[in-house]
């Protein structure tokens, strides 16, 4: 499929305004279109995308459509002559001299001239030349001139980087209040006897789910994400090429009291670890989503838990059909209701739980390293990471035909925080290590903190382990690290005060003590 590269171009400039408001809520849209601005004049003058550096969500897409900058710089060109010249607004003092050398030249020589006489500007030859002299009655202007003496071409590029941002995010904001008002006015005419003041929002966006569904989120370098009080975070680590992890953290779109989390680590001996973890995501993504609202409260937890495991072993059956179990990966995953959480298991990605100060592992790794903890023949938990076998399993899905799932259910209120983790994590961070950090790290930060930390954290095995069986230490980042968290603690916070709970089932109402 041809790409449209125009659009492609303004879609990745619009998406960098975006995800800068998103991921700087406090900041001003005036502060947003500046940053958009920067990265965009960057790009102009160094022919570099790093500008765009909300992960590479941004920046990879352009890398691989336009090798030759000559193609993006012409469509930025194009655009700003058109806007800069039929602009009704008023330049500034600092624009004004490439106005009128503008409109001189494009006078006597029209767009295409203009277009090369500023990338002859803001190229490498810093070549003001072709803005020649402009002649009005008698009187002879060397534009030129005045705009050597006025303007640097990396002001230049500013000026242009500038409107473009303003430009395109102008353009693209009318485009989705139009969307969203044609949405308001559809759902109106169909329910206007039964809902009023129907407003859609266009900023409500899952941006991990986006990234799944575009296949892009195996490019990123890092990346973090949030969706309620959902968090994921995923780094590729310090010494690998390819990201072969997967996650996603997704509300119910029909249920705000059904979430879900789910961590893939697809495995590095196999031929496309990569493709098995996002097959695994996206499948159990979608059927989650599929699933009617009510059916919820219309089914028993057992039974919740038995289709759960049922979408799990159809997705390990199509994974294993599709590449005849040369291709496979671990898999961790949550479903948290209204008053329990399922958890299912395959392979070594892991599932904790932290509660008033203390964190549990809740799955057991399929592997045979763990195996010889459970026996005794490994002394300590945290000896398993050492061991010269630990990251060898005996179950994973893809593997076989069938897969045997390990599956529970807790009580939401048996803990404050949810983690999962791949092997990336908890090689790299023993039990107390990622303890202390959950206690002292907020949840909206804890995912991205646990991923850095691994990615940081020298590991040394305790004195004593035999080294013909165990590694000395574990390098910082030695794999792709990702952690998915999901925050109950505001949940259970009238847990916490039993006094409040009377109060509220005596009076059945709002208390004082729930105004403090």
């Amino acid at each position: 499929m041809k790409v449209d590269k125009e659009e492609l171009l303004k879609n990745c400039i619009y998406n960098n305004y975006v995800l800068f408001t998103q991921k700087y809520p406090n900041k001003t849209k005036k502060d947003a279109i500046n940053q958009t601005a920067f990265a965009l004049s960057r790009l102009l003058f160094t022919h570099e995308f790093d500008g765009f550096s909300r992960g590479d969500r941004t920046r990879t897409p352009l890398i691989e459509a336009f090798k030759n900058s000559d193609e993006y710089i012409d469509i930025i060109l194009s655009d700003f002559i058109k806007k800069f010249i039929n602009s009704d607004q008023l330049v500034s003092n600092k624009q004004m001299p490439l106005y009128n050398a503008m409109i001189a030249t494009s006078d006597k020589y029209g767009e295409d001239y203009v277009k090369s006489a500023l990338k002859n500007v803001i190229g490498s030859s810093k070549d003001y030349t072709w803005f020649s002299r402009y002649y009005r009655g008698n009187t002879s202007i060397n534009y030129r001139y005045e705009l050597m003496k006025s303007l640097s071409p990396e002001a230049i590029s500013d000026i242009i980087a500038d409107t473009i941002a303003k430009s395109i995010v102008m353009e693209k904001e009318s485009e989705i209040e139009k969307t969203c008002q044609n949405i308001n006015n559809s759902i109106s005419q169909k329910y206007s006897d039964k809902i009023k003041n129907f407003q859609v929002n266009p900023v409500a966006l899952n941006m991990c789910k986006h990234d799944i569904e575009e296949g892009i989120q195996q490019s990123f370098t890092h990346i973090d994400y949030n969706e309620g009080n959902l968090y994921a975070s995923m780094d590729l680590g310090n010494h690998r090429k390819n990201q072969e992890d997967s996650v996603i953290i997704l509300t119910h779109p029909q249920n705000k009291d059904f979430k879900m989390l789910v961590v893939a680590d697809g495995a590095g001996g196999s031929e496309h670890g990569e493709e098995a973890s996002h097959l695994i995501v996206s499948n159990i993504m979608h059927w989650f989503e599929q699933l009617d609202s009510k059916y919820f409260y219309n089914q028993n937890l057992e039974d919740f838990q038995y289709q759960f495991n049922q979408a799990i072993k159809n997705i390990n059956h199509s994974l294993f059909n599709k590449y005849h179990g040369n291709s496979y990966s671990t898999f961790i995953g949550a479903i948290v209701g209204e008053k329990n959480t399922i958890i299912s298991n395959v392979g070594d990605s892991r599932a904790y739980k932290y509660v008033n100060g203390e964190l549990q592992q809740l799955t057991e790794d399929d592997s045979g390293s763990y195996t010889l903890f459970k026996s005794g023949e490994i002394e300590r938990k945290d000896d398993i990471r050492f061991h010269k076998y630990s990251s060898a399993i005996f179950r994973a899905m893809g593997f076989k035909p069938d897969v045997t799932i390990s599956s529970q259910t807790i009580s939401n209120k048996d803990y404050d925080t949810l983690l999962l983790f791949s092997d990336g994590v908890t090689d790299c961070l023993s039990d107390d290590q990622i303890k202390a950090i959950t206690r002292y790290t907020s949840p909206a930060d804890l995912a991205k903190s646990l991923v850095q930390a691994a990615k940081e954290t020298l590991s040394v095995a305790r004195p004593g382990l035999d080294p013909k069986d165990f590694y000395s230490h574990i390098k910082p980042g030695k794999d792709n690290a990702t952690a998915a968290v999901y925050d109950n603690s505001s949940l259970r916070k009238d847990l916490k005060n039993p006094i409040k709970q009377l109060k509220k089932s005596i009076f059945g109402k709002r208390t004082d003590d729930d105004s403090r």
